[in-house]
């Protein structure tokens, strides 16, 4: 009977020592748990309702000329830094994870939250909304997720499409500035080497004309004797190679200005929506009440055995 007893024994105390700590601090349980679900109600009601509705527009930044993104990169750093140009020349996370940083910095930034409450025409001020908008990138791929979220599905649509037409509307103006700073940039190159060739392409036509001159010279000239002149195709190495230098260069600045002009579009809107707008209800009260009486459970349930724990410790000083 003993092992019995010894066996069974402190499971038997336990339990009674569990309806015993409720039944000295019951008080306190309720009193925790109606505090507890008191508070996860008012968040419910009042805080979490604004996010009752989300909406949600995937946008992407381009992946297409690659080649030139990477050569433009090359030689106008500055510029293409800017542009949102991929300076890898290949699609990568570290490129997609840096610009989602930056749209979210701009997305919250005063001056943008400003312009999109005027264009929204709502009641809603410039803490709260910067509240209602999330970023997010999947990691291994080139889309981007702009989260917006609010009490109704109406609103919430309008506050999504809202942010995204402004933050479109809003990188155009600054990727156009940039993009008419780089073709002026590279056409006044253009010119200048332009007129580099035309100084050399004279230098060439002197070098060939006083070249016949001396071969004039140098013959002794008969009465039945009819000399032909012809253009020389020796120049001096420096000279042939600074024309060759300068030419090459000259091509590649009009490939460049050639990819600009004809890619205007890709350069000054490096932001495209990929999809509409979703709306999708985030919670509902039902289950979020429910979570709210099981977490004020346990919380006063956790929170009553802390209390006897102390007060027994005092108690044994």
């Amino acid at each position: 009977m003993k092992k019995e007893d010894n066996k069974y024994g402190p499971v038997a105390v336990d339990i009674k020592n569990i309806l015993g700590v409720f039944k000295k601090r019951k008080w306190c349980f309720v009193g925790s748990f109606l505090v507890i679900l008191f508070i996860g109600l008012i968040f419910n009601f009042f805080i979490a309702r604004d996010y009752q509705y989300r909406a949600s527009t995937v946008v992407t930044l381009p992946t297409d000329n690659l080649k030139f993104q990477r050569i433009i990169s090359d030689e106008y750093p500055q510029e293409a830094s800017s542009l949102w140009l991929n300076k890898e020349g290949k699609p990568s996370n570290s490129f997609f994870n840096h610009h989602l940083k930056v749209i979210t910095l701009e997305i919250s930034s005063e001056e943008f939250l400003n312009e999109v409450i005027y264009n929204l025409d709502m009641d809603i001020n410039l803490r709260h909304l910067k509240r209602l908008i999330l970023t997010e990138y999947g990691g291994n791929e080139s889309f981007f997720t702009i989260n917006t979220f609010y009490r109704n599905p109406e609103d919430v649509k309008k506050i999504n499409e809202t942010v995204i037409d402004t933050y479109i509307s809003y990188k155009e103006k600054s990727f156009r500035k940039v993009y008419d700073e780089l073709v002026g940039k590279v056409e006044e190159e253009i010119f200048t080497l332009e007129e580099d060739l035309s100084e050399l392409s004279l230098e060439a036509e002197g070098y060939a004309i006083s070249f016949n001159k001396e071969l004039i010279e140098n013959l002794t000239v008969e009465d039945n004797i009819t000399i032909e002149l012809k253009s020389t195709g020796f120049l001096p190495p420096e000279l042939e190679n600074e024309i060759e230098r300068i030419t090459g260069r000259y091509n590649y600045l009009r490939d460049i200005l050639d990819n600009l002009v004809n890619n205007e579009k890709l350069y000054t809107g490096s932001i495209e929506i990929v999809s509409d707008t979703r709306v999708d209800e985030n919670f509902t009260y039902f289950r979020n009440i429910l979570l709210s009486i099981a977490a004020a459970l346990v919380t006063s349930i956790v929170f009553i055995y802390i209390i006897d724990f102390i007060i027994s410790i005092k108690s044994r000083r």
